[in-house]
């Protein structure tokens, strides 16, 4: 068995109209990461507010970003996690490719798990986001859970 964890981020604030990376996962040098599952929910009020664009995204750099403790999924196995991820903080990183987008209601949230033949995969020491453009203000709680 493969190790496999969970990055989480809580409570992101999204301001109106500007693209934020909300989560940045980066794989290590010689372990690719596949994605296995993402989610992310939006504290939204009214029921006639514009959706919000999620995207996954190639990152071109690190960005400023202040780093996430990532949880096992499974505390049985002794191998360490050699991911690492981080939140927002002061400077975004660069998107590159888009591999994926949705639209989602504000008042909602959107859980994707990839069948393991269409898994997006992190190269060894490349790194991938999850960015999201609001119409107006909301917060997020986003996750993404990777096997190495």
């Amino acid at each position: 068995m493969r190790p496999s964890f969970a990055a989480n981020v809580a409570a992101e604030a999204l301001s109106a109209g500007v693209a934020k990376v909300v989560l940045r996962v980066n794989a290590a040098t010689a372990r690719p990461v596949e994605v296995a599952e993402l989610g992310v929910s939006f504290n939204g009020v009214s029921n006639t507010a514009v959706p919000v664009t999620v995207e996954l995204v190639r990152l071109d750099d690190n960005g400023t970003m202040t780093a996430l403790t990532l949880v096992k999924q499974n505390d049985s196995l002794a191998e360490a996690i050699g991911a690492t991820a981080a939140e927002p903080d002061s400077v975004e990183p660069t998107t590159g490719d888009v591999l994926r987008t949705w639209y989602v209601h504000p008042q909602t949230g959107l859980i994707e798990v990839f069948a393991p033949d269409a898994r997006p995969v992190i190269g060894g020491g490349d790194r991938i986001g999850i960015q999201c453009t609001a119409p107006a203000g909301v917060s997020c709680n986003v996750y993404l859970v990777g096997i190495e």
